[in-house]
C-alpha cells in the first residue's frame, strides 16, 4: 500500500520518514521510497568515571542505545514451575500500579488470565486478556478498559507489543521472551514513555541465561539480576481447579501444547533449545494432571520429564461446570464407546495389535511423509473452522469440539492409509 502511494507522488520532492524504531523493514522502505536519504538517530554519550562533565574528551560516543535512560531493565532466573507464583506476588506488590504481562501464545494468555482470576489471591484487581484470536470487538473493549483504568494488569501476546500508546504504564513483565528478539524493544517500549520512568522485568529459565549476553550484544543495557519470592501454594490451587473444572483443564493442556510448539520456533534456537527445556516443571507450571503425548517431548531427555508431578485424578473423569457442555461430552463418550464395542470386541483388539506391528514395519521416510501430510490436512481443516468462527457461524466451544473431531477423523483415515502403503 505504501509503495502504491509513493508511485503517485511527484519525483521532485522532499520526504521525511519518521519511525520510533528503525527496523530492517523501515530501512528497506527508505531504500525504496527515498533518494540520497540522510539518517538521523538518537544517540547518547557516556562519560568515563571520574572525568569532569565539562571535558569534551571524557565524552565517549557509543553505539545507538535502544531504550530510554529512565527505564530500569532487570531479569530473573527461575524454574518454570515458579514463574506464575512469582508473577502473582509481583502483581500483589504492584496492585496500585498499571502493568503489562507478555506471554508466548494466545492459549497461555487464556490460561494465566483464568488462573489468576480464579485463584483468589488477586481478588479486587482488574485483569484483562488480549490476544490475536479474540474477536475484534472484545479486543477493543479490553484495550479501552485497560487504557482508561488507573491500575490493573493486561495479559497479552505480541499483538500488543507495538503500535499502541497506552498512558501511564508503570511496569512490563515478560513471562516468556519473544520469538523474534526485535520485539523485546517493542515490548519494554510500552513503559517509560514521554519522559516518565518505568521498569521492565524479564523471566528466564535457567538454561536461557545466555539470552542476557545476546541482548547486551544488541546494545540493550540489561545487567541487573533480581531474586523475588512467590505466592506459595498457587500451583496447588490451580491444580485443584483443573481437577474440578474441565474447561480450566482444557485451557491448561492447550497452553502447554502451544507453548512447546512455539518454543521450537524461536529465532534464537541456539539459546532456546527444546532438548534443554525443563518440560516436567513446565507441566507443573500449567498444573497438568497428565503429561500429554507429543512427538516434540520424545526428543527431551527423560531427566527433564521426571520433574513432573502427576495428579491422582483421572483427567477423563473431570466434568465441565457448564451442564450443557458436560451433557454434550457424555453423549460423545457414549457414542465413541458404542462404536468401539461394535468394532468386534476382542477380535478388534487383536486387529489393533496387528495394525501396530504392521505400522512398525513402515519405513521411517514414509512415516515422516505421512506425518507431514496429516499436519497439513489438520491445518487446512482448522483454517476452515477458524473462518467460520470469525464469521460468527459457530461459537468458540463448537470450534474447539469440531477441531477435536476433525483431528480424530483424519487420524483414523491416516491409519487406513498406512495399511495401504505396507
Amino acid at each position: 500500500q505504501i509503495n502504491s502511494l509513493l508511485l503517485t507522488l511527484p519525483k521532485q520532492r522532499r520526504t521525511g520518514l519518521f519511525s520510533a524504531t528503525q527496523t530492517e523493514e523501515v530501512k528497506q522502505l527508505a531504500r525504496a521510497g527515498l533518494r540520497n536519504p540522510f539518517r538521523v538517530v538518537v544517540r547518547q554519550q557516556f562519560r568515563s568515571s571520574g572525568a569532569k562533565s565539562s571535558s569534551s574528551k571524557s565524552k565517549i560516543p557509543c553505539a545507538e542505545v535502544r531504550v530510554p535512560t529512565q527505564l530500569a531493565l532487570q531479569y530473573l532466573l527461575c524454574t518454570p514451575n515458579t514463574k506464575l507464583e512469582i508473577l502473582a506476588k509481583y502483581i500483589q506488590d504492584c496492585a496500585k500500579e498499571k502493568g503489562i504481562v507478555y506471554l508466548l501464545t494466545c492459549a497461555c494468555v487464556e490460561f494465566c488470565a483464568k488462573a489468576l482470576k480464579g485463584c483468589g489471591l488477586l481478588s479486587g484487581l482488574n485483569i484483562w486478556a488480549l490476544h490475536g484470536k479474540m474477536k475484534q470487538n472484545a479486543r477493543n473493549a479490553a484495550l479501552q478498559s485497560f487504557t482508561e483504568s488507573k491500575h490493573g494488569v493486561l495479559l497479552c501476546t505480541d499483538v500488543a507489543a507495538r503500535g499502541l500508546d497506552i498512558p501511564s504504564v508503570n511496569w512490563i513483565v515478560q513471562l516468556d521472551p519473544p520469538q523474534d528478539p526485535s520485539f523485546f524493544i517493542h515490548r519494554v517500549g510500552r513503559t517509560a514513555r514521554m519522559g516518565q520512568s518505568g521498569r521492565a522485568l524479564l523471566f528466564l529459565n535457567r538454561n536461557e541465561e545466555p539470552y542476557i549476553a545476546f541482548l547486551q550484544k544488541r546494545k540493550v543495557p540489561i545487567s541487573e539480576e533480581v531474586h523475588l519470592e512467590g505466592c506459595k501454594g498457587l500451583t496447588t490451587k490451580i491444580k485443584q481447579m483443573n481437577e474440578q473444572d474441565r474447561d480450566m483443564l482444557d485451557k491448561s493442556v492447550r497452553a502447554f501444547v502451544t507453548y512447546i510448539r512455539a518454543y521450537t520456533e524461536h529465532q534464537c534456537n541456539y539459546i532456546f533449545r527444546l532438548k534443554e527445556l525443563d518440560v516436567g516443571n513446565l507441566a507443573n507450571f500449567f498444573a497438568l494432571l497428565r503429561l500429554p503425548k507429543m512427538k516434540e517431548i520424545k526428543k527431551i531427555p527423560r531427566i527433564l520429564q521426571d520433574t513432573f508431578e502427576p495428579s491422582p485424578v483421572d483427567p477423563d473423569t473431570v466434568p465441565y461446570l457448564d451442564k450443557s457442555r458436560e451433557k454434550q461430552r457424555k453423549e460423545k463418550l457414549k457414542k465413541a464407546l458404542a462404536e468401539s464395542e461394535s468394532g468386534g470386541g476382542r477380535g478388534n483388539a487383536g486387529g489393533a495389535k496387528k495394525h501396530h506391528k504392521q505400522e512398525k514395519r513402515l519405513p521411517s521416510a514414509k512415516r515422516h511423509k505421512i506425518d507431514n501430510l496429516q499436519d497439513d490436512l489438520e491445518l487446512e481443516e482448522d483454517w476452515k473452522l477458524l473462518k467460520k468462527l470469525k464469521k460468527g457461524q459457530i461459537t468458540e466451544e463448537e470450534y474447539e469440539d469440531q477441531c477435536f473431531l476433525s483431528h480424530q477423523k483424519l487420524q483414523t483415515e491416516m491409519v487406513s492409509s498406512w495399511l495401504l502403503l505396507i
